[in-house]
């Protein structure tokens, strides 16, 4: 029979038991969580039964510093977790809780859209989510409440003194053309501090397309074209907004219209969500002119023409008679 460490055992037999394994005298251990707790037990195996304890879960932290038992001043060890279905289950969703967002963003946009609203019936709706049921009910309601304090930052929220909640006309339109709020108020900063650079009208666009677009890079551009962009952003500290490498690969483009790829065509239709968000805003007097559009559709007009005359000069396919 192996002996057995527990915290109804006394302190006396503790010691002499954790004194006795270490010596080697006592091969085999069977213990409850008390070997974690700050008790150091070289082993040359440890074998967790199971991380269910009752209706309660040990979570990663605590399995860790089980296992940590093992190898403890010893060159090779091995640690073996022992699981039902039940157990399984509850690991593979304690995964997919924390790869899984919340869709904090998108659902409070829509609802607030559609009608205004409290945060306590957003943090309900939110909570009726599959995303929600990976999570507590408080952890949703401090989502919500972190998301509500960054709308109202970049006034794109109104709130009354009965606590319910609206969209002001930005956010309407944002939510309209399904456009992130926090991507959008970094185009518009971004775009204002071009206004002030070195930057040509069509270098401009270039740096802008690229904050929206997902521009594969290629190794044929010239290497000139990145260095450019890259010297001239440093001075203004928007290195970190805009990637150089795509833009020198939108002026390459520009350059060369048989290196457009046939997909871009297809790409810069999402572009055309923002050009219509721009639109609004300066019709509905959010913003009498939008800081960043006129350099945004040069560079699309520009691409497209590029690209129908790319595609113009390649030959058709010729059918073969059999």
């Amino acid at each position: 029979m192996a002996p057995f460490h527990c915290a109804d055992v006394e302190e006396k037999e503790k010691d002499r038991l954790v004194a006795e394994f270490r010596a080697g005298t006592i091969k085999t251990l069977l213990a409850t969580n008390t070997l974690s707790q700050g008790v150091n037990t070289p082993a040359d195996v440890v074998v967790v039964c199971g991380t269910r304890r009752g209706s309660y879960y040990l979570d990663g932290p605590e399995v860790a510093q089980i296992i940590g038992r093992a190898g403890r001043g010893k060159d090779e060890a091995r640690a073996y977790i022992l699981g039902d279905k039940i157990e399984i289950f509850n690991a593979k969703k304690s995964l997919l809780a924390r790869s899984l967002p919340l869709p904090v963003e998108s659902m409070m946009l829509t609802s607030l859209s559609l009608h205004c609203a409290t945060k306590e019936e957003l943090a309900k709706a939110l909570n009726k989510t599959y995303a929600a049921s990976m999570t507590t009910y408080e952890k949703v309601m401090d989502s919500v409440e972190r998301y509500l304090r960054f709308l109202k930052a970049c006034n794109i929220l109104h709130e009354k003194e009965s606590g319910i909640l609206s969209l002001t006309k930005e956010g309407s339109l944002l939510a309209r053309y399904y456009i992130s709020p926090g991507s959008y108020i970094g185009f518009m900063r971004a775009a204002r501090r071009l206004e002030n650079s070195d930057f040509t009208e069509i270098e401009r666009g270039c740096l802008l397309l690229s904050s929206i677009l997902p521009i594969a890079v290629f190794p044929e551009y010239p290497a000139r074209l990145e260095k450019d962009f890259h010297m001239k952003l440093l001075p203004l500290e928007l290195d970190k907004d805009f990637s150089s490498q795509k833009a020198a690969v939108i002026k390459f483009y520009l350059i060369r219209a048989s290196a457009i790829p046939p997909y871009l065509p297809y790409q810069l239709r999402d572009v055309q969500r923002w050009i219509g968000l721009f639109n609004d805003l300066e019709k509905y007097g959010v913003h009498e002119r939008t800081p960043g559009k006129g350099w945004l559709l040069k560079v699309v007009i520009a691409l497209k023409t590029n690209a129908a005359k790319a595609a113009s000069k390649k030959k058709p396919i010729q059918p073969s008679l059999v």
